[in-house]
């Protein structure tokens, strides 16, 4: 049964977080595709202007000696002088043109197909001319005509470039969504089959007040009918062990409400000494069994608190409850409280087996149980308990212990 209880509160504290861990986790998945896409979108950018570059390099290259040559051309004896457009018919139907052009694009290693002409500007819609252009006006001495080349397989020649790498973020992204759904998958799942679990023990957890009721109320009754039954030890273990259960369950049940933030805290003006007289009056039996020597010293003056009377008795009476249980032969409880500015301070302390120092970083924790795990009684959310409700009360407690010299509780809460 502690198995089952500790799976399905451990699998209760972290439930309220699956939602933002999912939402977390949609949202890192969601950052890394667009980063991935951002980074594949600049690394085709900078591709582009490194092209770009190269081609208005090489178009520069070539009409730097077509210039040569058309200078070369006009040295020679019976030239006669041509218009621009002439002269850009001329080039175009020269030999030369597409050589000088192929050289000027293999210097510049771009290995690409490509169609080369020398257009009017004037003439020629700006949304046709194409971006890789160049000024004709050193061959043609116009700024009217400009050398252009097109490139019908660019694209194809881009995608070739990055093609590992879009094969790689593809892969990559394709097999991280594939581990988030997965593992989103089995968490949901997990979910479902531990929220069924949690809702069943939850139930047979109220099932059990009804027969422990009966069973407390069932020994009351026949401890009146027959008096000489009242000092039967038989009796008096079915009522302690009865009582002690009842208690175990309201414990698994307040605990599970205040996880769940079903129960909210009913604060109220309560005065320290009443609230302290209950708590020992209710453990009076328990206390008598064991022969515990209480001392309570509190201040004169009246100490109030502000708090819900249910969990602050309940938090109290998980303090005691570990004096008992780990208490020696003689065992002895402390417990005083004092005013400091706005806060009362209460301490328990007693003289029992005391917690190691290594125990102490983890006696807060839920399932924790001091000593040995397996003989210690109880399911080890006592303290746990008292810790959630000192946090919930904007109070603070600490935990002060030696081996066989006892442990004292020091508690603050806020003052009424």
């Amino acid at each position: 049964m502690y198995n089952q209880i500790n799976a399905l509160f451990m699998w209760n504290i972290h439930q309220r977080k699956i939602n933002l861990i999912i939402a977390a986790s949609c949202l890192a998945l969601i950052g890394l595709i667009y980063f991935q896409v951002k980074w594949m979108q600049q690394s085709r950018d900078l591709l582009e202007e490194q092209f770009d570059q190269k081609v208005s390099m090489a178009l520069c290259s070539a009409v730097e000696d077509m210039e040569e040559t058309q200078a070369e051309a006009k040295a020679q004896p019976g030239c006669q002088p041509m218009s621009c457009a002439q002269q850009a018919d001329a080039l175009m139907q020269s030999p030369d043109f597409d050589q000088k052009i192929c050289s000027a694009m293999d210097f510049y290693q771009i290995p690409m197909d490509f169609e080369a002409k020398i257009v009017d500007k004037s003439a020629t819609p700006e949304d046709s001319i194409s971006p890789f252009s160049c000024s004709m006006k050193p061959v043609i001495g116009s700024e009217d005509h400009i050398l252009t080349v097109d490139f019908p397989t660019k694209e194809d020649y881009v995608l070739e470039k990055m093609g590992f790498m879009l094969v790689a973020s593809v892969l990559i992204l394709l097999f991280v969504s594939f581990v988030f759904l997965t593992a989103n998958y089995m968490l949901l799942k997990q979910r479902r089959v531990t929220d069924f679990n949690i809702d069943f023990f939850n139930n047979m957890a109220h099932e059990f007040r009804t027969p422990l009721t009966n069973i407390a109320l069932a020994t009351r009754l026949l401890e009146k009918k027959q008096e000489h039954l009242q000092e039967d030890k038989f009796l008096h273990v079915i009522q302690n062990e009865s009582q002690h259960l009842m208690q175990q369950v309201e414990r698994v049940l307040h605990l599970a409400k205040l996880e769940n933030g079903d129960y909210q805290l009913q604060q109220e003006r309560i005065l320290l000494k009443d609230l302290l007289q209950e708590v020992l009056q209710c453990m009076d039996l328990r206390l008598k069994e064991r022969n515990v020597q209480v001392n309570v010293q509190l201040p004169e003056q009246e100490l109030a608190i502000k708090g819900d009377v249910l969990h602050l008795g309940n938090a109290f009476r998980n303090l005691i409850d570990n004096a008992i249980k780990y208490a020696n032969d003689q065992p002895e409880l402390s417990i005083s409280a004092e005013a400091k500015g706005d806060e009362i301070h209460l301490k328990f302390e007693d003289n029992g087996q005391g917690i190691s120092r290594e125990e102490q970083e983890f006696i807060f924790d839920k399932f924790h149980r001091s000593g040995n795990g397996q003989t210690s009684k109880g399911f080890g959310i006592g303290l746990a308990y008292v810790k959630m409700i000192m946090d919930k009360h904007q109070g603070k407690i600490q935990v002060w212990s030696e081996l066989q010299k006892g442990t004292r509780f020091d508690l603050a809460l806020p003052k009424f």
